[in-house]
């Protein structure tokens, strides 16, 4: 039987697939644009072969909570140029379009990305595309038409966003949008991205108490008052909230993260939230295969050399 040839096959000095277990030295064989082996050694000819030495290979990273845009929002970054080359092939978009603006999104962000992207749809009609909080008034908070689009948007949407913070809501009652929220996911059968109030008025225990199983709590390391820690402990609440299934999820910000919340509730064994990459074999190297040292390799990167083959 002769060899399998294939196009591109990548040594690297670490080579992670969690579908294999393999976490150490070895390559990556290609073949079209699928990736046809994962192991230690890989043997057979190759159009084309990388030698990465001082570089690891991984399967594609999912970030969580990012804000993929291009012009629909107000905190939003091409994914294309962003986060791809970084090694995030999927990303959940938190709350950047909502029903009034879902359209335009998704065939300006989601269709041509090659980044993989799925929306959280903000509650808020408009997204985050105001320069004001999306819930400054109260109607924004659409109900009937959130959970129409987000059924409509199945596969592409994958929850229903909402932040009660002060600067979403101004001076719009927070436990009225949250009611809205919750309503919103209920009829749409998804789970809640929640964005908590930070502030002394409202409980955090109480805001934890509506969450169902599934939902998500966003920016969970954040130092403010209502936060995952009372009396500089993890709360009775969040452990209670978290056996029940609800998620933690980091989301990372300029004012949304604290080292030392997240030190005191890790040192107490709360879980940390962390993208999962998925299995290697048999998936698209332009969506999964990423060679990570900070960018992609090219030939002129140092560290990685690239060897073709002499015809015949």
């Amino acid at each position: 039987m002769a060899e399998r040839r294939y196009d591109l096959v990548v040594h690297a000095a670490r080579v992670v697939c969690p579908a294999t277990g393999l976490d150490g030295p070895g390559a990556v064989a290609v073949t079209g644009d699928r990736i046809a082996a994962v192991g230690p050694a890989i043997g057979g000819p190759a159009r084309e072969v990388l030698r990465c030495p001082g570089a690891m290979v991984l399967p594609g990273l999912v970030d969580l909570h990012a804000h993929p845009a291009r012009g629909q929002s107000k905190y939003g970054v091409d994914p294309d140029l962003h986060l791809l080359p970084y090694g995030t092939t999927t990303v959940l978009s938190q709350g950047d379009a909502g029903a009034e603006n879902w359209e335009r999104y998704r065939a300006s962000v989601i269709e041509p990305s090659r980044t993989r992207v799925r929306l959280a749809l903000n509650l808020s009609r408009r997204g985050e595309s105001m320069p004001a909080g999306c819930f400054d008034s109260i109607e924004e908070a659409d109900v009937a038409a959130c959970a129409r689009v987000a059924r409509d948007g199945a596969g592409a949407i994958w929850g229903i966003a909402v932040n009660v913070g002060r600067i979403p809501c101004g001076g719009t009652d927070p436990r009225a949008v949250m009611a809205r929220a919750l309503a919103a996911a209920r009829d749409a059968g998804l789970p809640l991205l929640f964005g908590s109030r930070r502030h002394d008025d409202w409980s955090m225990d109480e805001q934890l108490g509506l969450l169902r199983r599934g939902d998500v709590v966003t920016y969970c390391f954040n130092g403010q008052p209502e936060g995952l820690l009372a009396a500089g402990r993890v709360r009775e609440a969040a452990w209670a909230a978290r056996a029940r299934g609800v998620v933690f999820d980091v989301g990372h910000g300029m004012s949304s993260f604290s080292f030392d919340v997240a030190e005191r509730a890790i040192a107490e064994g709360f879980p940390r939230t962390r993208s999962r990459p998925t299995g290697m074999r048999g998936t698209s190297t332009r969506v999964r295969a990423t060679i990570s040292r900070g960018r992609c390799p090219s030939s002129s990167r140092p560290g990685c050399r690239r060897r073709r083959p002499s015809p015949g």
